[in-house]
C-alpha cells in the first residue's frame, strides 16, 4: 500500500473495502516503477514506491511475491518475508519460527527415507564398476522426491515454480557435459505464477559416474528430444529453447541455445523480443499504449 493510492491519514481497511466494492478496476493500475504510468495499486506497487520509514501510522506492511534468496528484507515499516520461512511477530520483534522449521525438516526426512533407500539399492545392485545406471532414474517416485527437494531449497534458478506433475515427464541420456560420458536429463512439468510465462517445468541434469549427483537444476520452458542437438559439432549436445515470458505489463519471447559443457550452463546464442501493446491485452489492462507511441527517448 502506498500513500499515492490511499491517503495515510485515512483508515486503510475502510478505504480498501470501499475501493474494492465501488471501483475494483483501480487495483489493476501500475506505477512507474513497474512499467506503468498510473498510481501504483497494492497489487502492482514496487518496494521503492513505498515510504518505508514514514508510511501509515502504527502499521507494518507485510508482503511477498518478491522472493528473497535467503533472508527477509526488513526496511522500516515495510517487511518482505518471501523467503520460504515462517516467522513470529510479537512485542515489536520478529524472528524465524525455528521449532516449526525443525518439524518440517523431520517430516521431509521421513518422506525421503523410502526414495533414499531405493536410490541406495539402485546404486549398490549390479554395478561392478561402481557406476550408477542413469537409466534407473526413470522411476517417477524417486524423481518426484528429488524434484520437490530442489524446489523447496533456496535455488536462485527457480523463482516461482511451486509444484510438479510427473505425468508431464521427459527424460533422456546423452552427452551433455563432455563428448565421452553420458548424463541423465529429466524435465518435469509443474505449476508456476503468471510471470513465469511458459517456464513451468523443472530441468534436472544428473551425473552418475561415481555417485548420484545433481549437476544443474533450473525452472525452464518445455522442450522435446528434437530440441536436443549438437549445434557446433563438438560431440556435446545443446538444448534449443523458446520461452514465452510475461513481466510488469510486458510480454515477449526468449530464444536460447545452451549446453552444460564442463558441468556448467553455457549460453551459445540468445535473442529476446518484447511487446507492451500485446501485454495490455494479456494482463487485461486498459490500453496504456498504442502502435506509434514513443516508449523511450534520449
Amino acid at each position: 500500500m502506498t500513500p499515492k493510492f490511499i491517503n495515510k491519514n485515512k483508515n486503510i481497511a475502510t478505504e480498501l473495502n470501499r475501493a474494492w466494492k465501488e471501483t475494483p478496476e483501480i487495483f489493476a493500475t501500475v506505477g512507474e516503477a513497474r512499467g506503468g504510468n498510473q498510481k501504483p495499486s497494492p497489487i502492482w506497487a514496487d518496494f521503492e514506491e513505498h515510504d518505508a520509514f514514514y508510511g501509515y501510522p502504527n502499521s507494518i506492511q507485510i508482503f511477498a511475491h518478491t522472493q528473497q534468496v535467503k533472508n527477509p528484507n526488513l526496511v522500516g515499516s515495510m517487511w518482505c518475508l518471501d523467503c520460504r520461512k515462517v516467522f513470529v511477530f510479537e512485542d515489536g520483534e520478529i524472528e524465524e519460527y525455528i521449532q516449526l522449521q525443525k518439524f518440517k525438516r523431520l517430516y521431509k526426512m521421513k518422506k525421503l527415507i523410502i526414495p533414499s533407500l531405493v536410490i541406495l539399492m539402485l546404486i549398490s545392485c549390479g554395478q561392478k564398476t561402481g557406476q550408477f545406471d542413469c537409466n534407473r532414474l526413470t522411476d517417477k517416485k524417486v524423481i518426484y522426491e528429488i524434484a520437490k527437494s530442489i524446489i523447496n531449497s533456496n535455488n536462485e534458478n527457480i523463482w516461482n515454480l511451486h509444484d510438479i506433475d510427473t505425468t508431464d515427464f521427459f527424460t533422456t541420456e546423452d552427452y551433455f557435459t563432455n563428448s565421452e560420458t553420458k548424463n541423465r536429463l529429466v524435465l518435469i512439468g509443474g505449476e508456476a505464477g503468471t510471470s513465469a510465462g511458459t517456464a513451468r517445468n523443472l530441468l534436472i541434469l544428473f551425473s552418475c559416474t561415481d555417485s548420484l549427483n545433481v549437476i544443474w537444476s533450473e525452472q525452464v520452458s518445455k522442450f522435446t528430444q528434437d530440441d536436443i542437438v549438437d549445434v557446433n559439432g563438438d560431440g556435446i549436445k545443446e538444448i534449443v529453447m523458446n520461452t514465452g515470458w510475461a513481466w510488469m505489463g510486458e510480454i515477449g519471447d526468449y530464444y536460447e541455445i545452451f549446453n552444460f559443457k564442463d558441468e556448467k550452463k553455457n549460453d551459445i546464442f540468445t535473442a529476446r523480443s518484447k511487446s507492451v501493446i500485446d501485454g495490455d491485452e494479456f494482463f487485461g489492462y486498459p490500453e496504456f499504449y498504442k502502435r506509434g507511441d514513443t516508449l523511450e527517448s534520449n
